[in-house]
């Protein structure tokens, strides 16, 4: 439908909005979100014209101005689900340029998630203007060039870490005045993914949860205790539950449902990318969500029955992960996470076995 422009709704559900007037006088969006329960946002965006929104039923609104970006798209993924692996397959195509955690993280805890989004957006411009006029931009890299991982593949006497490192890369592709810009940050536009997708094409990247928790005992990063700095900045009830719960593991679970609610609330299904069709695609799902219908896949391996991960006590987190249930089986059943476990436990068996289906 349209008010001198297109009229889009995005949210999972619609809530019941009463009686709704609409006034023409400026583009913006209005986000409605119920004042109880815990329904999606639903936003309506006006490509011309302004809302006013009345509502006999207990309905919270706010506006914000809505800036559609030409041709960007913001990345965001669990940690460890293959978002850096997606950040650089996108970033080897035609006319686009991909950039992997390119904004130093504020520890300010007074930023609010509007100024965070204005701040999001200004830094989007000036990239594309940086990148135009100088063909360099700002991003995590190893040797100059994007990396399938951030951490290193092998622990060298406990957990692996970092071996990426913040600095710039310089882009020598072709690009035209048009090309696409994709940028990833998993915690921080998971956490304002609500907002952010009223203005940007958004993509999230989940993973087999069983393996994405076997993959966190191995790394030295905030998902290794249960936290998610960038995350819990912007989300005070998550930070407050985090803080309550003292056990490790409790703490991931509770970050791994975190996640997973965020995309399913925020993002329809076709923005939400498992890791295994990513790699028994080639890449050729996210190359085609991307426009790129054409591109060549990649041979691709998975990593969910990586050696490291079968000294991560995965019976242990088989148990914990399948008793507390979650956002995540929406998208993976328990029978996944039990034949993730078993690859682990038991590879010489799976190995055995005809070759399984490609997206298990």
């Amino acid at each position: 439908m349209g008010l001198n422009g297109a009229i889009a709704v995005m949210a999972n559900h619609s809530p019941k909005l009463g009686h709704t007037q609409f006034g023409l006088n400026g583009a913006i969006a209005v986000m409605v979100r119920p004042s109880t329960g815990s329904g999606a946002a639903v936003v309506v965006g006006l490509a011309a014209g302004a809302a006013t929104l009345e509502s006999t039923h207990g309905l919270q609104a706010t506006r914000a101005v809505v800036k559609r970006q030409p041709d960007t798209w913001l990345l965001t993924g669990i940690p460890r689900s293959g978002s850096s692996l997606a950040c650089r397959l996108a970033g080897e195509l035609p006319d686009l340029v991909a950039l992997s955690e390119p904004m130093a993280r504020t520890e300010s805890v007074t930023i609010t998630a509007a100024t965070a989004c204005d701040r999001i957006e200004q830094f989007v411009a000036r990239t594309r203007g940086l990148i135009e006029r100088e063909r360099r931009a700002p991003s995590l890299h190893v040797a100059g060039r994007l990396d399938d991982n951030v951490v290193a593949n092998d622990a060298e006497g406990g957990l692996r870490r970092r071996q990426t490192e913040q600095g710039e890369i310089h882009i020598a592709k072709t690009l035209s005045g048009r090309f696409t810009l994709l940028i990833k940050h998993n915690a921080l536009f998971a956490a304002l993914l609500g907002q952010l997708s009223a203005s940007f094409a958004c993509v999230a990247l989940v993973r087999n949860p069983l393996a994405a928790l076997a993959s966190w005992q191995t790394v030295d990063l905030p998902v290794n205790r249960g936290r998610i700095p960038a995350g819990e900045q912007f989300d005070a009830e998550l930070r407050n539950v985090l803080d309550r719960t003292g056990d490790g593991l409790a703490r991931q679970l509770l970050v791994l449902n975190w996640f997973f609610a965020q995309y399913g609330d925020s993002l329809p299904d076709e923005r939400i990318l498992r890791y295994e069709d990513l790699v028994a695609s080639g890449g050729g799902v996210l190359f085609r969500l991307l426009g790129h219908v054409d591109a060549t896949p990649q041979p691709l391996a998975s990593r969910n029955a990586h050696p490291i991960y079968g000294e991560a006590g995965v019976e242990a987190l088989l148990h914990a992960l399948t008793k507390a249930g979650g956002a995540w089986m929406r998208f993976y059943s328990r029978a996944d996470c039990e034949t993730a476990a078993e690859r682990l436990l038991r590879p010489d068996r799976v190995a055995a076995r005809p070759a399984p289906d490609p997206c298990p």
